[in-house]
Parts: structure tokens; sequence; C-alpha cells
């Protein structure tokens, strides 16, 4: 079966060799779940960027046989979509000749390849991972931009509601504001194998440890929370409680950051940390903290936040999305506030045994969303739509 997989996801692109690699979204292991057949072959339409050899390390190889990609030229959608149409229509062509398109949203991308589906009389599926208006905007965004998000996300419902099927990652959130009238689903996109016992046992600082708050997020755009997070390491440090703040991950936001950081005189508390391998090297950074923390301004189910949960950690974060699934509500912030968000943060630096009650409660609320629980879902939901295809080939 010829598969289309269409995602905005900007994959790396070796220049030398021309092999791809990811910063984690899109691995190996995800594309396997839509592979029933070895002559299935997957054709991912995605954006790329190019990378020299030395910037490998620290990403994933995507090397599944069954894949090919065929990005699109141009990142923003300014020139996807009118400096460089021509060629990439010639892309998105092989949406019109596939058996099955496979389509995850929200996506600029695409919204424009279930558009092509509904024109051509194809079947498509989505895969709703998170809420298209909330992640185009923030507290300062300008009318045009709110204009433009509220029509992102009501084309967004609108395809939703007329997919051959859709695969939720919520239990209920997405689906009140984007339902469906077709087959559904519901699966975590989370990829996590979670131990059979908590890596963080051990819940007490000596006199000279510091304490350790962890967050990873895209600093491509502000929903994640990170200058909000950074505000409420300063008052904690004004109210002498010190903490560092360790951020994983990468984007264009990073000088903004840091300037705010130095502006608060706070630079020697706030730790970028780059980017790291999915897997092993995250579980690692992720068991040197004492606290892990998802302020975002919108979620779909993070997977990262789960990540962390499955590792032991306490975690605090805001009630958007799919959130409120995973924690109780005295673990979430309901309004943006650095004070209040500094209580909540001051609480857990003082209580050791509420850091390991919170950790370990979090610990068995992780395992519902193990590899091994979600994938049946997964499976039956994809073969599901595989039949739904073969029927109307």
């Amino acid at each position: 079966m010829k598969i289309v997989f269409v995602h905005d996801h900007k994959i790396r692109r070796d220049i030398l060799e021309g092999k791809f690699y990811t910063d984690g979204k899109l691995t190996n292991e995800l594309f396997q779940r839509y592979i029933f057949n070895e002559d299935d072959k997957i054709f991912a339409i995605t954006r790329v960027m190019d990378i020299e050899s030395k910037q490998i390390g620290k990403l994933n190889l995507v090397d599944q046989q069954n894949v090919i990609f065929n990005p699109v030229k141009g990142i923003s959608p300014i020139d996807i979509f009118l400096k460089n149409f021509i060629f990439n229509m010639k892309v998105f062509k092989n949406i019109t000749n596939s058996d099955m398109n496979i389509i995850r949203l929200p996506s600029f991308m695409g919204l424009f390849a279930c558009l092509i589906s509904m024109l051509f009389g194809k079947k498509y599926f989505l895969e709703l991972v998170g809420h298209a208006r909330d992640s185009l905007i923030d507290k300062n965004s300008s009318i045009p931009k709110i204009f433009l998000a509220n029509l992102y996300s009501f084309f967004t419902k609108f395809f939703t509601k007329k997919a051959s099927g859709v695969i939720y990652v919520t239990q209920y959130a997405l689906q009140k504001d984007y339902p469906t009238s077709r087959m559904s689903a519901v699966a975590s996109n989370v990829v996590i194998h979670v131990s059979d016992r908590a890596a963080k046992t051990n819940y007490q600082l000596s006199a000279n440890d510091c304490f350790k708050i962890g967050l990873i997020g895209s600093f491509n755009n502000h929903y994640k929370g990170i200058d909000f997070s950074i505000r409420t390491i300063a008052l904690l440090r004004n109210r002498n409680i010190i903490t560092h703040l360790h951020i994983l991950g990468e984007g264009s936001l990073l000088s903004e950051y840091m300037k705010l950081a130095d502006e608060l005189n706070i630079k020697d508390l706030i730790h970028f940390d780059g980017i790291l391998p999915g897997g092993e090297p995250v579980k690692e950074w992720l068991d040197q903290l004492d606290l892990y923390i998802q302020p975002s301004l919108t979620e779909g189910l993070p997977r990262a936040m789960i990540e962390a949960m499955a590792r032991g950690l306490p975690v605090l974060a805001s009630d958007v999305g799919g959130i409120p699934e995973l924690l109780d509500s005295k673990y979430m912030l309901t309004t943006f506030d650095e004070e209040i968000f500094a209580d909540m943060i001051s609480e857990l630096v003082t209580d050791e045994n509420h850091r390991s009650l919170c950790g370990q409660k979090n610990f068995v609320k992780s395992k519902q969303y193990d590899f091994s629980q979600l994938e049946e879902n997964r499976r039956n939901f994809w073969m599901a739509c595989r039949n739904t295809v073969e029927k109307s080939l």
C-alpha cells in the first residue's frame, strides 16, 4: 500500500550523505505504527532543514526502510505556498495517487493536504495532536494574528469533521473543540517505555544540593511558557529561594530568553541545555531534576511531561489541553500569575515528603501511556482505516 504522511515537522537532512534526522517527533518507531506489510511504502511530506555532519550528534537517525522522505521547498507558509508553489505542487501530487493519506494536525501543510484529498475524492485520516487556535496565539498576539488563528481553527474543525477517521491524543479535550462524525479512537501520541520501577526514589536534598527544575520545549514560539518560567525563577530568588531552571530545546527565541534572564539578574540560575537525542540521553537529563514544569499556553497531550512523570518526578503544569487528564488540580496553574506559580514551586522545594508522594503518583499514572498499553489501540485504529480504504479500492 502506498501511504502519504503529511505534517509541518522540520526533518533534518545531512547535506553530505543525504540521510534524514529528527529531534524526536518523527522516529522510526512512530512510522512503524502505519506499516502492516513489507511492501507498504510511506511517502513523508515534511519541511526540511539541511545540516552539517557536526550537528547530527544530538539527533535521531530516521532510516526505516519503508519510509521515503519527500520534503517541500521552503520553511514558512509564504515560502511553501507562494514562492515555491510550482515545485511543491509536484510534491503534494503524491496525495492524489496514494492509497491512504495520513495527516497530522494542527499543520498548515496538513490543511492543504486535507483540501487536496477532498478535491480528488481521496479518503484521509487524521492524527489530532494539539489545538489549532491556541498553537498560534498568546496574550501579546495582534488582532490580525488572532483572526488568522481563528481561521486556522475553523478549517481544522471543518476537515476534522469530514475526515474518514480521527485518532485523538486526548481523552476529551480536543474532541470537544474538534469533533468528528466518522470513525475515531483515542491514543496518546506519546512513545515511551515505562520501567517497572520509577527511576527516582530518593527525593532528599543535601545541604549542598541546588534544587533543579526542568522544562522541555521549542524556542520557536512563546506557548511553552519559558519566559513565564524565567520570571518565576527570578521571583523565587527575591524570596531567597534559590532554584536552577534547566531548559532542553532550541529555536529562534533563544537570544530573547537569554536577554530576559540577564535583565532579571539570574543568568546563573537559567541553563539552556540545547537538545538531546530521544531515549536514554533525555531520561538521564530528567533524572538529574527535582521538579518538572510545563506552564504551557496550549498543549495537546505533552509527551515531555509524561516522560518526566515516568521517571518519578513531581510535576507542575498549566491546566490546558489534555494536561487535566494527567494531573490533580492542585498541581495545575489556572492563571498565569508568577506569584501563584512561585508559591506552588516553593511548597515542593521545602517539602520532601510532598515531592515523593507527587512523584510516585505521577509514575503510576504514566504507566497508562506506556507504549505497550497504547500500541494496541493505535494498531486497531490504523487497521480499521486500512480496511476502510481497501474496501473502496
